[in-house]
């Protein structure tokens, strides 16, 4: 109990058509591709997205906690591409809706 397991995840940020629900995906790596072992995060259900400087993970990455409404996952990416940036972008839109008056 309390041990943390570190699973091998593939992940990608699809764009998709503008008025979609944004998404995060996540396949098991050691399992393959198949489309059962996908694992989709709702970026509507996100709540933060911070660094984790403390958290192991493998060289030229850097690890963040993506904060959901479900769970935490810790994620480690390449130092040179900066997923934070871009999953803020796509988690924390504006709501165009909001400001339109009827």
């Amino acid at each position: 109990m309390g041990d943390k397991t570190k699973n091998r995840f593939r992940t990608s940020a699809p764009s998709g058509i503008s008025a979609g629900i944004g998404r995060m995906e996540l396949y098991d790596m050691p399992s393959g591709l198949r489309k059962t072992d996908k694992r989709v995060i709702r970026l509507t259900d996100c709540l933060s997205i911070t660094p984790a400087p403390g958290e192991s993970c493998p060289t030229d990455c850097s690890a963040f906690f993506l904060n959901t409404t479900s769970c935490t996952y810790t994620i480690a990416a390449p130092t040179q591409e900066d997923w934070m940036t871009v999953l803020c972008q796509l988690a924390f839109q504006p709501d165009k809706n909001k400001n339109v008056k009827k």
